[in-house]
């Protein structure tokens, strides 16, 4: 027998192979100890904000938690195989970021690249943040991550009553006055540097300061704040100190601020996660904590009614100034993906096509907020979908509600509180946006579910990362096979080319009653695409479906704040897409023009009748003004010359209206018809977008393939005996070998000098073979009479038993299941069994292994 490594493994390891996590007590309190990468990220907040680092900080301290974990065997959840896989899906995004999605402006950017790299910034350091929550259980202590996450809560709520007293207060940070001048003044630079405490909206009918501090925007401040309320509560009310006095005096504080931001994601969070702690509390049987918490709820509610609080909730929710808006930019940012690149998404936001009211609206120096936000900034649901497709929003919300239901059972105060904090975050997904300092939190409460659930099979994240590795031939063909099958696919489909004439449009009335319908360009689109149109495209084009297949064909779009209109129309043949486009442009004007002339000639017509109406008009007031002039004694009468006064008045209006309308009339007559003219010439393009999409979504989908394939297949063809400590990564080391006698028995040196090794790690379970195996069952059996005798059972520990050519996945399905009873597998005993040994075996004892 061969013995390897029997030295003893930490005694706090009762899950995977992870440390158990440290008390409060046993934590150390020093601003360096342990965990001081998420300490200074979270206790300087107020410093960072003044220095401009507020959101950068968070990436700086990725770097020594980075560094940490490679220093350690870094376990992970079950499910988390699904994020990984997010992260990669989501660098997909990258081959799709200049392509133009349905109802989007169309064309090119370089600062996509920079917003894709920002967003994916984020998930890296939430995952970055999980992953150290989860594997810092020795050395930080859950209550001290907590509290550090309460103490954010703290300076949120003094960043918002900040900015409800000082609503203006804002002032250039340190790195706003180091940066350059090009740099800093950048919009999105902006709004990550220069500290404010509110926004000045007036969507309520007055001015009203929504708290923001130290975010940019009051949506940010109300997603972070539901975030961190729960871990505020819960771990700042642990234990008879000052901070429960901070929890009895700052959380009343906070009503004002968190009703002030007008926020009703956040108002709408807040309540389910008081829901959902009440029935928490309710099933855990505490009556006492459940008829506080009851009592607490009615006594807010009893104070926002009888407060002015409540009448600017009322204010707020008879507003709903933002619904329209919302729904509109989710509803297309589902369609266009749907439309244009249901897999992969679109890499990145798009701007809008108009303003879902005009095709032709967009921002002015007059109307600054006249264009909507981009698509997919209007909640995290639908950034997701529309940056990843349905595919990664699936495994991104996949993620995060499997982790959250994993740890339902458990009711601990920090547990609950994660868990509210979960609630917050899938509350307010269709809504708000976490692709910031936010997202950490989220992330952090996510590790926190997972260290404090004693149920939580953890794994070395090697054991995800390996089996593509050895597989990546595998992985490598199936991708190129799904990129291959996504060329195919779009070779079947057409490929049009795009043809676009732009035309000029003059204001000429097309009614005769003025103002009866003003001049604009969706109006004027309708016109464009109207059947007689059609009919002419259809006709000049030779297409089989007629003025039907013309509409399909043609798309309508305008330049903002201009009078240009496009008309687009695509064929797959060269010639055909010119054609329908000129034949588009010159029918619609020519329409344009008949119906102009004829407006021009019933206003003209409707001119005259009024002109001669007042013509007479005049010659009937003119009569009575001469044979009524006073003269004589009546002109001593005060009402005659009064009387006579107002009629010569009359007259001179009327003969003024019949000199307007006169001069009207002749204008109109003189008047040469210009109903507008083409602007530039055709042009054509023939867009490679389908092409990108076609090869990302199916090169994605092949990886996607080949990482299961490689997942599915790598336990079943590995062998124990090839190195299994390091090739297989099962979390127990291999503790010992022993060998098999030609009749297929043991030893008895070498089963004594297992069973020593047995007794080295006890105190001892048990021994747990692979049932799969008959030479291990043996095996574990015999070693378990032979330690029969003074051998301390009491403890946690056991030893696995399998042979050298048993499969790693039944090891690691017992390793779980070990793990699972609260048992702590600590060494793996391999008994070397070849097919010679197995025939020799079965030859001589007629049994199978």
């Amino acid at each position: 027998m061969s013995i390897d490594s029997p030295a003893r493994p930490d005694v706090r390891s009762p899950r995977g192979g992870a440390p158990e996590p440290v008390t409060d007590e046993e934590a150390p309190t020093a601003l360096l100890a342990p965990g001081w990468p998420l300490t200074i990220a979270f206790v300087g907040i107020p410093l960072w904000w003044v220095l401009g680092l507020f959101q950068v900080v968070f990436f700086l301290a990725c770097i020594p938690m980075v560094i940490q974990l490679a220093q350690r065997r870094v376990m992970v959840p079950r499910g988390f195989g699904t994020w990984l896989l997010f992260l990669v899906w989501v660098i997909g995004g990258v081959f799709v970021l200049q392509v133009d999605a349905p109802a989007t402006i169309p064309g090119e950017g370089a600062s996509r690249y920079f917003t894709f790299g920002y967003r994916y910034g984020w998930y890296l350091a939430a995952t970055i943040a999980f992953l150290y929550t989860v594997n810092m259980r020795a050395e930080l202590s859950t209550l001290r991550i907590s509290r550090a996450i309460g103490w954010m809560f703290v300076m949120l709520a003094s960043g918002g009553i900040l900015g409800l007293l000082v609503p203006t207060l804002e002032f250039p940070s340190v790195a706003e006055l180091l940066l350059p001048g090009a740099i800093a003044n950048n919009g999105f630079v902006q709004s990550l540097i220069h500290p404010q405490v509110a926004q000045l909206q007036d969507f309520l009918g007055y001015v009203e300061p929504r708290p923001s501090a130290p975010f940019a925007y009051a949506n940010q401040w109300g997603i972070a704040t539901a975030a961190t309320i729960p871990h505020f509560v819960a771990s700042w009310w642990v234990g008879n100190t000052w901070r429960r006095w901070v929890v009895i005096i700052g959380l009343p504080l906070a009503i004002f601020p968190i009703v002030g931001s007008l926020n009703r994601g956040m108002w709408g969070a807040l309540v389910m996660m008081t829901l959902f702690v009440i029935v928490k509390v309710a099933l855990t049987g505490r009556l006492q904590v459940l008829w506080a918490s009851l009592v607490v709820v009615i006594l807010i509610g009893a104070a926002l009614v009888v407060s002015p609080l409540g009448d600017l909730i009322l204010d707020r929710l008879n507003t709903p100034h933002s619904n329209e808006g919302r729904a509109n930019l989710s509803t297309q940012a589902v369609v266009s993906t749907w439309q244009g690149s249901p897999f992969v998404g679109y890499g990145s936001t798009r701007d809008v096509q108009g303003n879902f009211n005009s095709i032709a609206t967009g921002s002015s120096a007059l109307c600054p907020n006249c264009s909507p936000p981009p698509l997919g900034t209007q909640g995290q649901l639908w950034q997701v979908v529309f940056a990843t497709g349905f595919v990664g929003a699936a495994l991104y919300v996949g993620f995060i509600v499997g982790q959250f239901f994993r740890s339902l059972r458990r009711s601990t105060v920090i547990m609950v509180a994660a868990q509210a904090s979960t609630v917050a975050a899938l509350v307010t997904m269709p809504v708000y946006t976490v692709i910031h300092p936010a997202i950490v939190v989220i992330f952090i409460s996510l590790g926190l579910l997972v260290r404090e659930n004693p149920g939580a099979h953890l794994r070395p994240l090697n054991s995800l990362i390996v089996p593509p590795r050895r597989n990546v031939a595998t992985v490598l063909v199936l991708t190129v096979v799904g990129a291959l099958a996504g060329a195919g696919l779009q070779l079947t489909k057409e490929r049009p080319y795009a043809a676009t004439q732009s035309v000029l449009l003059s204001t000429t009335s097309l009614v005769n009653a003025p103002q009866a319908r003003p001049f604009t360009l969706d109006t004027e689109a309708q016109l464009a695409t109207s059947r007689v149109v059609l009919d002419a495209v259809a006709q000049a084009t030779g297409i089989p479906g007629g003025a039907d297949e013309a509409r399909e064909r043609i798309l309508i779009t305008a330049e903002p704040n201009t009078r240009i209109l496009n008309l687009t129309f695509s064929h797959p043949d060269r010639e055909a897409a010119v054609a329908g486009a000129r034949e588009g442009a010159n029918r619609y004007l020519d329409l344009r023009l008949s119906m102009a002339e004829e407006a021009s000639s019933e206003r003209a017509e409707d001119l005259q009748n009024y002109q001669e109406a007042l013509a007479e008009s005049v010659s009937l007031t003119s009569g009575v003004v001469e044979t009524d002039e006073p003269t004589g004694p009546e002109a001593e009468d005060e009402e005659e010359p009064l009387v006579f006064g107002a009629l010569q008045g009359t007259l001179i209006d009327l003969r003024r209206e019949y000199a307007q309308v006169s001069s009207t009339w002749l204008g109109l007559r003189r008047e040469s018809i210009n109903p507008g003219q083409e602007f530039n010439d055709v042009t054509v393009t023939r867009s490679q977008d389908p092409w990108f999409v076609y090869l990302t979504s199916g090169a994605m989908l092949g990886l996607f393939a080949g990482l299961l394939v490689a997942r599915a297949t790598d336990g079943r063809r590995d062998r124990l005996g090839q190195d299994p400590a390091e090739r297989l990564d099962l979390g127990v080391p291999v503790v010992g070998r022993v060998g098999v006698t030609a009749s297929g028995g043991f030893a008895a040196a070498e089963l004594e000098e297992a069973a020593w090794v047995a007794r080295t790690y006890t105190p001892l379970a048990g021994i747990f073979p692979v049932t799969t195996s008959m030479v291990a069952v043996d095996l574990a059996e015999q070693l378990d009479g032979a330690l029969r005798g003074p051998v301390d059972r009491r403890g946690e520990r056991v030893l696995l038993v399998a042979t050298s050519d048993s499969a790693a996945r039944p090891v690691r399905r017992l390793y779980r299941e070990a793990t699972a009873m609260g048992l702590q597998p600590v060494g793996l005993l391999l008994v070397d069994w070849s097919e010679r040994t197995a025939e020799a075996s079965t030859a001589s004892r007629g049994r199978t292994p």
